[in-house]
């Protein structure tokens, strides 16, 4: 009798235990548009992907499953592919840090961009436009806000220097910006009601519109 309780509670834990983790890759297709998008998932973290007509969208993170929802939290995603830049500095006082912006595109035509300040999790604090030839400057003062320095331009991939490397300098950067054929998803929080898991296909509501992912193989 012992047994047969063990074998019942060893079965309700793994559905408990299902219940809470979701493994493998799901395709959701928009009926209305040519777009895909793929989930993966693999122990407490997931991939996503979205591939339109000519661009293609990656985000990552880390997810959980609470009171029937399934909880995505998008990360800063690493490795990114990003323009490059040159930079130089020389120590001035501590307390801030002045920042001189020159930009050009991948063929080394200068051209109007933006930059600007982001905080610790990679939210805009600040966006300025150069001037039509690519010159912008910058003070910074020393805070616990402020973690990138960014420079940027629709349709070119984005420079993202750490805060720490430029204060207490004064510091020149020169920056290439190169068109931009991979976009990423931005860090943020999505919250789906769960309408089935199962082993063929999940299935959530976003708002009230349902998605249904099919499982691939």
């Amino acid at each position: 009798m012992k047994t047969y309780y063990f074998f019942l509670i060893a079965i309700f834990l793994s559905i408990i235990c299902n219940a809470q983790s979701i493994d493998g890759s799901y395709r959701y297709k928009n009926e209305d548009f040519s777009a895909s998008r793929t989930i993966t998932f693999s122990k407490k973290h997931f991939r996503e992907e979205i591939q339109g007509d000519v661009t293609v969208s990656i985000g990552a993170g880390t997810y959980r499953i609470k009171n029937n929802r399934l909880i995505l939290k998008y990360q800063l995603f690493s490795d990114q592919d990003t323009s490059s830049y040159q930079i130089s500095s020389a120590d001035k006082p501590a307390g801030s840090a002045i920042v001189d912006v020159k930009v050009f595109d991948s063929s080394g035509t200068t051209m109007a961009a933006n930059y600007g300040l982001r905080d610790v999790y990679n939210s805009p604090l600040s966006v300025i436009p150069t001037n039509n030839n690519g010159l912008g400057n910058m003070t910074i003062y020393n805070n616990n806000v402020v973690g990138y320095f960014t420079i940027d331009c629709i349709g070119y991939y984005r420079v993202s220097i750490p805060i720490k490397r430029l204060m207490n300098k004064t510091t020149s950067i020169i920056v290439y910006l190169r068109p931009q054929t991979k976009y990423y998803i931005e860090p943020h929080i999505v919250n789906y009601k769960i309408i089935e898991v199962k082993r063929e296909r999940l299935v959530l509501l976003e708002n009230s519109k349902i998605l249904m992912f099919e499982k691939l193989k």
